[in-house]
């Protein structure tokens, strides 16, 4: 037990002067440090970027279901379900953000399908846990986004 603990202690010294060294400024990754770039890369308009920033949000709110997912797969698939809910009449997944984001259509489907089950659950909702979210996102500053019918479901081609 002995050893343990010395271990223990070494261990709890070294963190303390690894946070040190870096002044305690640290912070997690989350989807949001991925969405300005892949939204770029989607040339997305102000509605999408606000989809998008409303779909990452609320999966951090529903926890277990999205934890599964890494942030940046978070991040492509909001990306793409906010480019098929703006553009139906463009494809949802391009060349071009399979490059920068280095996921395909068929490895963010499944977040893809999440997130849709999620956003039509909220915009079906009477009862909003979250109603001054949901209502911010109505007004005219933020494009009206959530006055926006969900798609029906995935489109099928990318």
């Amino acid at each position: 037990w002995y050893q343990r603990r010395v271990r223990a202690l070494q261990l709890f010294r070294m963190e303390c002067m690894v946070l040190n060294k870096l002044g305690f400024e640290m912070n997690s990754t989350t989807s949001s440090c991925y969405q300005d770039r892949f939204l770029k890369a989607s040339e997305a308009d102000c509605r999408e970027h606000y989809l998008t920033e409303y779909l990452c949000d609320r999966a951090l709110v529903h926890g277990e279901r999205f934890l599964a997912y890494p942030p940046s797969v978070m991040a492509a698939a909001a990306t793409a379900l906010s480019r098929a809910t703006f553009r139906p009449d463009q494809p949802a997944w391009t060349p071009t953000l399979a490059h920068y984001t280095r996921y395909s259509y068929e490895e963010i489907k499944p977040c893809m399908s999440d997130l849709l089950n999620m956003y039509k659950s909220e915009f079906n909702s009477t009862n909003r846990t979250h109603a001054a979210v949901w209502n911010r996102y109505t007004l005219p500053r933020y494009m009206l986004i959530l006055k926006k019918s969900p798609i029906e479901s995935l489109p099928d081609c990318h």
